[in-house]
């Protein structure tokens, strides 16, 4: 259970990630909309709080 929902975090995590690295080679005035701040920040805490997650599993619940 854990391994998957780290996957679909991860996942989720890439998008955003994605998303955002998009808007900024594209059109980073998007970016600095209050939208656009919120999403950034939160795919910060997210990946934040993916990092703690992985690092609290055990080695052999890290292999996929």
């Amino acid at each position: 259970m854990k391994r998957i929902l780290l996957l679909l975090s991860t996942v989720f995590l890439v998008i955003i990630q994605s998303t955002v690295f998009y808007f900024w080679i594209m059109d980073w005035r998007k970016l600095v909309t209050y939208d656009g701040l919120i999403v950034w920040s939160g795919s910060i805490i997210l990946g934040m709080i993916v990092y703690r997650f992985y690092s609290s599993l055990n080695a052999c619940e890290k292999s996929f």
